[in-house]
């Protein structure tokens, strides 16, 4: 499955997905692929889980660390509280599902993706396991079922018990396969996980026994069964790389179908082939020959994945492979307790530039305009403000009066020539867009106003008031710039570009989604200088993704690292002498 998702992902993806899938091949084969997916589930950049073929192993990280530890613990419980096992590991199970439960509201990504929290659901299979091996079914505790529904007799007891726990087991796996999509939208897994868990510790509780059993034992649901780890592995790259290459948000009836149909055939082919030939040691007879190469494989997959990505490192658009080599220059950051002492400040003038991913996206651009200008830049990522701009608003997770607190003393304390603002003004003052919100946009829903308009944009306005003014208090000759927030397509424009499809917008659209905001700009007039992006990004007609070759985009409105130097003679204004 890896070496074809592999072979697939460098046929078909960008250069904007594949450094990733690279990068997780690393972990998957080192048993901490949900590790990974945790850390790039809180990443800005991540790449969408639509675009991530190997997705799914996270799930097997989770499992090879429950296998490691768990028969550690196990010794050691053996042997310090022999009698008392099944009890200590009840505790470790409700310990591990009430912290499930509790973070799950605050801290979704680290609950669903690491052991800890999850360790309850591999939990209820191991208490049942050492339950059933410790008691013989004479000695199990019937004893709790209704006087009508036991029997005196080992035997009865277990047909009673296998009918009501396979019924009800089964009624909750087809409860919970109903739910799922709603789990898929809430907080999962939380509360919602115990269903098909407890649906899956009856039906095994059952033995096999009873009207669920004899369904169970039906050839064909045997047959899916014996296959159901090849279908594991093979349905969620398929799924991925169907509506990579058909761009479907969700699967049509005709993709459902094929999807289906190549995970069974190539489930049946890997279950043929590679499970039954290795688990019976009909290839690779010699235990320790058959450990052997597959590390060596492992090691070099491992390997050419670092190659690759050591190879491509300057063809890497931004957020894989540029933007931490650039992380020097945010000399101001939020995360900071202080900033930079006197004693380590130049007296050369300085280009303070503050904002949010706008700003990260440039740092090429900056570099380059900063050579020879005499003038040093310096970075304050304070993502959606700007001083005296107060927004509340949830998207933001950082404490933003501490962050002004900071900017506002870098602006005292440094020699500043120039402060430059690049925020993503539509949407964080008048709303998210349509493709942001993951729907179809048409022209009308793409450009849609908020309620908090009005709010917005008076933030706005008193925020550059008073921005200009502290500015102007401490450094009388400098200048404020602002870089309007470039057109933002409903669609990704490396995808279309890459898959040679029309990458052009109405310009149209683009002036009215920031009318009010420009209404709001002009007020200030000489006061504050504008970088019009749309200038060389459009003409009266349409806003275009791709520019003599360059494409100007490494999503759908991040400027990429080719597309600004080509934009770059709208910044070099700013570092001329004045």
């Amino acid at each position: 499955m890896a070496l074809a998702s592999t072979i697939a992902a460098f046929c078909l993806f960008t250069m904007v997905y594949a450094p990733s899938y690279f990068d997780s091949l690393k972990y998957v084969f080192s048993f901490t692929a949900n590790i990974f997916f945790w850390k790039d589930a809180g990443n800005y950049w991540s790449t969408p889980a639509v675009t991530k073929p190997l997705l799914h192993t996270w799930s097997l990280g989770v499992e090879e660390q429950f296998y490691i530890l768990f028969p550690l613990v196990l010794f050691l419980l053996v042997k310090y509280l022999n009698k008392h096992v099944l009890k200590a590991l009840v505790i470790l199970w409700v310990i591990s599902f009430a912290l499930n439960v509790h973070l799950i509201f605050k801290h979704q990504p680290l609950v669903f993706y690491m052991l800890p929290f999850r360790a309850w659901e591999l939990l209820t299979g191991s208490i049942l396991a050492i339950y059933q091996a410790k008691y013989p079914s004479s000695a199990r505790a019937y004893s709790f079922l209704p006087l009508p529904l036991r029997a005196s007799t080992d035997a009865g007891g277990l047909r009673v018990w296998g009918n009501v726990a396979g019924i009800a087991g089964l009624l909750l796996i087809c409860i919970s396969v109903v739910w799922l999509d709603y789990a898929r939208k809430s907080h999962f897994p939380g509360t919602l996980a115990l269903m098909p868990v407890m649906g899956a510790f009856l039906c095994i509780s059952a033995e096999g026994s009873g009207v669920a059993g004899r369904l169970l034992s039906w050839k064909p649901f045997v047959h899916i069964g014996k296959l159901s780890y090849s279908m594991y592995l093979w349905h969620w790259p398929l799924m991925v790389f169907w509506k990579y290459q058909t761009d479907e948000t969700d699967l049509s009836l005709k993709g459902v179908f094929i999807v289906v149909l190549l995970t069974y055939i190539l489930s049946v082919l890997s279950y043929r082939f590679v499970e039954q030939p290795v688990r019976h040691r009909q290839v690779l007879a010699n235990r320790k020959f058959m450990f052997t190469t597959a590390t060596m494989i492992c090691c070099a997959i491992i390997a050419a994945s670092i190659a690759w990505q050591t190879h491509n490192k300057l063809l890497l658009p931004l957020e894989f492979g540029y933007m931490p080599e650039r992380m020097d220059y945010m000399k101001r950051c939020v995360e900071r307790d202080v900033l930079e002492s006197k004693e380590n400040k130049s007296d050369e003038p300085i280009v303070l530039i503050t904002g949010d991913s706008y700003a990260e996206t440039q740092f090429p651009l900056w570099e380059k305009l900063s050579r020879g200008s005499g003038k040093r830049i310096d970075f304050f990522m304070c993502f959606g403000a700007i001083p005296g701009m107060r927004l509340e608003d949830s998207r933001l997770s950082i404490n933003q009066d501490r962050c002004m607190h900071l900017l506002e003393q870098a602006v005292r304390e440094d020699n500043i020539a120039d402060f430059v603002i690049t925020l993503k003004l539509a949407t964080r003052l008048i709303g998210w867009t349509a493709y942001e919100r993951n729907t179809h946009p048409d022209e009308t829903e793409y450009y849609y106003i908020t309620e908090n308009e009005l709010k917005g944009l008076s933030a706005l306005e008193n925020g550059l008031e008073q921005t200009i003014k502290l500015v102007k208090q401490y450094h009388k000759g400098a200048r404020v710039w602002l870089q309007m927030q470039p057109p933002e397509f409903p669609f990704n424009v490396s995808d279309h570009a890459d898959k040679n499809k029309d990458t052009k917008m109405l310009r149209k659209n683009y002036n009215e989604r920031v009318k009010p905001i420009i209404e709001i700009l002009n007020k200030f007039g000489e006061n504050l200088h504008l970088i019009d992006l749309a200038s060389r990004l459009c003409d009266d007609t349409y806003c275009y993704g791709v520019i003599d070759g360059t494409v100007m985009y490494i999503d759908h409105d991040h400027i990429s690292p080719e597309g600004g130097l080509k934009l770059i003679e709208l910044y070099e204004p700013i570092f001329a002498n004045h």
